[in-house]
Protein backbone atom coordinates (compact mmCIF):
# COMPACT_ATOMS: atom_id res chain seq x y z
CA UNK A 1 0.00 0.00 0.00
CA UNK A 2 2.77 2.44 0.93
CA UNK A 3 4.54 1.87 -2.37
CA UNK A 4 1.50 3.18 -4.24
CA UNK A 5 1.58 6.54 -2.45
CA UNK A 6 3.72 9.32 -3.87
CA UNK A 7 6.51 10.24 -1.49
CA UNK A 8 5.48 13.89 -1.06
CA UNK A 9 1.92 12.91 -0.21
CA UNK A 10 3.15 10.34 2.30
CA UNK A 11 5.55 12.82 3.88
CA UNK A 12 2.77 15.36 4.22
CA UNK A 13 0.13 12.87 5.37
CA UNK A 14 1.85 10.68 7.94
CA UNK A 15 2.97 13.33 10.45
CA UNK A 16 -0.60 14.64 10.64
CA UNK A 17 -1.94 11.13 11.08
CA UNK A 18 0.61 10.43 13.81
CA UNK A 19 -0.36 13.62 15.64
CA UNK A 20 -4.02 12.65 15.40
CA UNK A 21 -3.27 9.14 16.68
CA UNK A 22 -1.20 10.53 19.55
CA UNK A 23 -3.97 12.89 20.63
CA UNK A 24 -6.46 10.01 20.38
CA UNK A 25 -4.19 7.88 22.56
CA UNK A 26 -3.84 10.69 25.11
CA UNK A 27 -7.63 11.06 25.26
CA UNK A 28 -8.09 7.30 25.63
CA UNK A 29 -5.44 7.08 28.34
CA UNK A 30 -6.98 9.99 30.23
CA UNK A 31 -10.44 8.44 30.02
CA UNK A 32 -9.13 5.03 31.06
CA UNK A 33 -7.22 6.61 33.92
CA UNK A 34 -10.30 8.43 35.20
CA UNK A 35 -12.43 5.30 34.87
CA UNK A 36 -9.94 2.75 36.21
CA UNK A 37 -8.15 4.74 38.92
CA UNK A 38 -10.83 4.27 41.62
CA UNK A 39 -10.99 0.53 40.89
CA UNK A 40 -7.21 0.20 41.02
CA UNK A 41 -7.06 2.17 44.26
CA UNK A 42 -9.78 0.08 45.89
CA UNK A 43 -8.03 -3.11 44.75
CA UNK A 44 -4.75 -1.90 46.20
CA UNK A 45 -6.53 -1.00 49.42
CA UNK A 46 -8.06 -4.48 49.64
CA UNK A 47 -4.67 -6.09 48.95
CA UNK A 48 -3.07 -3.92 51.64
CA UNK A 49 -5.80 -4.85 54.11
CA UNK A 50 -5.63 -8.60 53.43
CA UNK A 51 -2.10 -9.52 52.31
CA UNK A 52 -2.58 -13.19 53.24
CA UNK A 53 -5.18 -13.75 50.48
CA UNK A 54 -2.82 -12.87 47.64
Amino acid sequence: MLECLPRELAMRFFPQMLKLLQSEMVLMKATLGVVLMPKLLSMLFVIAQHPAKF
